[in-house]
């Protein structure tokens, strides 16, 4: 009998220690913090295109590329390097303070002949905005001004605009009228 007594008491606090291991690695453990897809990000430069003849009328532009001063790939939707859109929300560097972004918007890109490209100089200031843990920081806008280029050939007449604060794509920050 004092045998097996002695094999209990063994047996019992092996299981009492593996028990007391376990409850400690699973009270260790933290809940994942995952970024849910609906938490807004750092938001795009919506533009809109508009007929210059009838202001209150949208009007898409014809193969349309978007090229950005000093970066080398060109902005694509889809696998497809142009577009006929009216709107686009067009990605802005991020960072602090003040920065310059220039855009290059290429009417009929796909024609050599008829390709006409404007460029745009965009000043806007950079604010950080702290999200969660789990997502991190956001960029939030505020455009400063935008300027045209002009040429001898702008297929762009003017741009305005129309929100200056740009939080979110649920509203368009400049209209561009062609």
């Amino acid at each position: 009998m004092l045998y097996f007594w002695k094999n209990f008491k063994m047996k019992a606090s092996i299981y009492l220690l593996l028990f007391l291991v376990f409850l400690s690695a699973v009270s260790g453990c933290e809940r994942d913090d995952l970024c849910a897809a609906t938490i807004p990000k750092t938001p795009g430069l919506v533009a809109r295109f508009f007929n210059e003849a009838n202001p209150d009328s949208l009007l898409a532009v014809t193969n349309m590329r978007v090229k950005f001063v000093g970066i080398d790939d060109s902005l694509t939707i889809g696998n497809s390097f142009t577009f006929n859109l009216d709107s686009i929300a067009i990605p802005l560097k991020t960072g602090v303070g003040e920065l310059l972004t220039q855009i290059v918007l290429i009417n009929n890109a796909t024609n050599v002949l008829l390709r006409n490209a404007d460029t745009l100089d965009v000043s806007y200031l950079a604010e950080k905005e702290f999200i969660s843990k789990a997502c991190g920081f956001k960029n939030n806008f505020v455009l400063q001004n935008i300027t045209l280029r002009t040429d001898a050939n702008n297929w762009i007449n003017s741009v305005q605009i129309i929100n200056d604060t740009i939080q979110d794509e649920r509203k368009a920050a400049v209209r561009i009228f062609h």
